[in-house]
């Protein structure tokens, strides 16, 4: 097997991988366990891997879920450090800039060698050159304080380094292709009905005093969750989607976020 691309996986810090491999791959794999414990953040973080955290493939992965949604509509002209940012929910525990990010490693080890990518987050200083393109430039904590600062996003792989930064990151253009590590199609497991179709559902419920029995049954999977609203317009393109406070998140996140056994359920 060892011709294989991935015989072997090793994820760390990614959503609710704090550290998690698997070994001795074959060429058909079934990955089976209960709703709401990684399945689909696997799949997930092989495509991460097979497009080397592209935009394309990162921002594709948050819109799945529905993780965009929560961010869409804030104008976020600067960054506080208390601030939970656009692509926190790729990382193990929906971290604030405030708190310490672990970087997000991804690894196989190949027929030759070791193919590895990580993805991590880091403050620069913005600066435009002569012609008005901006650039960042690694911070120097002599040099520079908080304020002068930006959070960027920075991938690595044994290819080189691309730093993207993080304002904007799901509403920008990205014009850069990046080199596709392994040709991969992803299915997703979603079906047509989006969350955002649940919403008048969502609003009877509410009206006959029914959500209760909706969150009792959704801690069935996760007894953590505390509340379930909708959020944005019935209009497009800022349809209604599901967000979801839990006790072990400071702030709300996705009901995509928690896994298919769950939003099946709801």
């Amino acid at each position: 097997m060892t011709n294989l691309h991935y015989p072997n996986l090793a994820i760390a810090e990614f959503r609710s991988f704090r550290h998690f491999s698997i070994s001795q791959l074959g060429q058909v794999n079934l990955i089976t366990g209960k709703n709401n414990t990684g399945k689909t953040s696997l799949i997930e973080a092989l495509h991460l891997h097979a497009h080397n955290a592209s935009p394309a493939s990162i921002e594709s992965i948050l819109v799945s879920r529905e993780e965009h949604v929560a961010w869409a509509s804030r104008e976020r002209r600067s960054f506080d450090t208390d601030s939970a940012f656009a692509l926190s929910p790729l990382f193990c525990g929906f971290p604030r800039l405030s708190d310490a990010v672990n970087p997000i490693t991804i690894s196989t080890t190949g027929k030759d060698h070791q193919v590895s990518l990580t993805i991590r987050v880091d403050w620069f200083v913005e600066e435009s050159d002569s012609q008005g393109y901006r650039r960042l430039i690694p911070k120097q904590n002599a040099l520079f304080d908080a304020s002068d600062t930006v959070p960027g996003l920075v991938v690595e792989n044994e290819g080189g380094r691309v730093i993207h930064q993080i304002e904007g990151f799901l509403h920008r253009n990205h014009s850069r292709r990046m080199k596709v590590r392994i040709p991969c199609e992803v299915v997703s497991p979603y079906t047509g009905r989006e969350t955002s179709l649940l919403g008048s559902l969502w609003d009877k419920a509410i009206l006959n005093d029914n959500e209760k029995e909706v969150v009792e049954a959704l801690r069935i999977i996760e007894p953590r969750i505390s509340t379930v609203f909708m959020v944005g317009d019935d209009v497009p393109p800022r349809n209604r989607t599901a967000i979801v406070r839990a006790v072990h998140f400071s702030h709300p996140v996705s009901l995509r976020s928690f896994g298919d056994g769950l939003n099946r359920l709801f």
